[in-house]
């Protein structure tokens, strides 16, 4: 038994088999392209958000990044003892971010693809779960760090630290579009929060949205989407 994800333009399609430890990967016309990609346990299969870019890791450290037309242009492993708890890559496959750790610390990495090379920086939480990451084209990668929303440059230093109410293990996002940044996540006391900011930390809109239990930002041209619990919300971000 094997369960399809599928890229956002639905061009590549990776099939993890039931067991996680293999994946197979397919374009849009059913076709195998690429080689089988294995690990023990894989924990997060991750897509761009725009075209077509995968990337996937596993519990054994391992990750790969595979290009749109299903070749893998990039792998790498965590150190000794940490699992890959959650990845994501650019929408051009440039640049990656690997969250890895153990239950004593964490880690993120910021991968260069393209030359192959990558630098980390130590996250202040354990997050036992999945957070939001995002990878961008000129390599600043962005994390939520429980109260905190970083951003990394490609060179492993934190080139800004927006503190924020802190967030519950669950459901997370960030976005980066047109010099701006969304971010959704619920709040410890279950409340969904959305925010925005320029590129350089300034705060442009933030609501609170106490009858959704989670909220999923889309941040695309001049509009910020949000799917909630319960409801859909659409605003225009002017300039």
């Amino acid at each position: 038994m094997e369960y399809p994800y599928l890229s956002r333009n639905a061009r590549l399609v990776l099939l993890l088999n039931g067991d996680q430890t293999g994946i197979r990967i397919f374009d849009e016309n059913g076709n195998a392209v690429g080689k089988p990609i294995a690990g023990r346990t894989c924990t997060v299969i991750a897509f761009a958000d725009r075209g077509d870019m995968a990337a996937v890791g596993f519990l054994d450290g391992t990750y790969y990044f595979i290009g749109e037309r299903g070749r893998i242009i990039g792998r790498g492993r965590a150190p000794e003892g940490m699992a890959v708890k959650g990845i994501a890559v650019s929408d051009g496959g440039a640049f990656g971010a690997v969250h890895m750790g153990s239950t004593d610390k964490d880690f993120l990495r910021v991968v260069d693809i393209a030359e192959g090379g990558s630098e980390e920086v130590a996250l202040d939480h354990v997050h036992y779960t999945r957070t939001a990451l995002h990878a961008g084209e000129d390599g600043f990668c962005y994390a939520l760090d429980v109260n905190r929303l970083i951003r990394v440059s490609s060179s492993g230093r934190v080139e800004g630290s927006i503190p924020l109410p802190p967030a519950r293990p669950g459901h997370a996002a960030i976005r980066r579009s047109n010099g701006f940044v969304a971010l959704s996540y619920s709040d410890r006391n279950g409340a969904g929060r959305v925010f925005l900011f320029r590129e350089g930390g300034e705060p442009v809109f933030t609501r609170e949205y106490p009858t959704e239990s989670f909220l999923d930002a889309h941040l695309q041209s001049d509009l910020l989407f949000l799917r909630g619990s319960d409801n859909c919300y659409c605003y225009r971000v002017r300039r």
